[in-house]
């Protein structure tokens, strides 16, 4: 099934709001995939649920190889098909014709980009660590490439949707219909609004936030 057509919810025949609401979809993907990625690690450490990657990743001791193989491999793995999803639909979707949605969607492929590179660095040193215990498994290549890649992006779709009015109630509103799309797209219920507004403004507090979990 195209994650291009899936919300019914709220679609208004505006060209900037579909492109703005097409990149929301592929960052809730990242958040998806990111989500995957941070509990298997915690679980392979022994760790509870952190809120987000940039608070499990400095926390993180992996020494037992089992777990990497049960747990973190295999979310990686994901990780990276969920990553290459998100590639073919970039590739398939026409780029916007006016700032500042073409440049928003411009820089979320730079990020994709390193996104992919980095999320292959760590399954490769995972897998070489699991082959030669001598080798030491780092996966903090690209961090801070992705980070910065991934805060433009970010910026440049906030700008978007500041163009398009949403803010308060509406950005809200906007961002439930994003994560309930991609939530149906994995076989997950719709989320109520009450329930994701607490959620969404809790992770923003510093609290544990796990929107796939279910």
């Amino acid at each position: 099934m195209s994650i291009l057509n899936l919300s019914d919810e709220y679609s208004p025949s505006n060209e900037g709001y579909e492109n703005a609401l097409h990149l929301q979809r592929m960052i809730v993907f990242q958040q998806l995939a990111m989500e995957r990625v941070n509990d298997a690690m915690a679980t392979a450490a022994n760790l509870g649920t952190p809120t987000n990657e940039w608070s499990v990743r400095p926390s993180v001791i992996l020494k037992d190889e089992g777990a990497v193989g049960r747990f973190v491999l295999p979310a990686l793995r994901e990780k990276a098909e969920i990553f290459r999803m998100m590639d073919r639909e970039q590739t398939r979707r026409e780029i916007p014709r006016s700032d500042p949605f073409r440049a928003a969607f411009i820089s979320f492929n730079t990020a994709l980009e390193i996104m992919q590179l980095r999320t292959q660095n760590q399954i490769d040193s995972f897998e070489y660590w699991l082959s030669d215990g001598d080798i030491e498994a780092t996966s903090s290549t690209l961090d801070h490439e992705e980070a910065q890649a991934m805060d433009e992006a970010l910026l440049l779709q906030n700008i978007c949707l500041q163009t398009l009015g949403l803010n308060g109630e509406g950005f809200l509103a906007f961002l439930n219909v994003a994560f309930n799309d991609v939530r149906r797209h994995i076989g997950l219920a719709a989320m109520d609004q009450a329930r994701f507004r607490g959620l969404y403004l809790g992770g923003l507090e510093g609290k544990p936030a796990r929107f796939f979990n279910d």
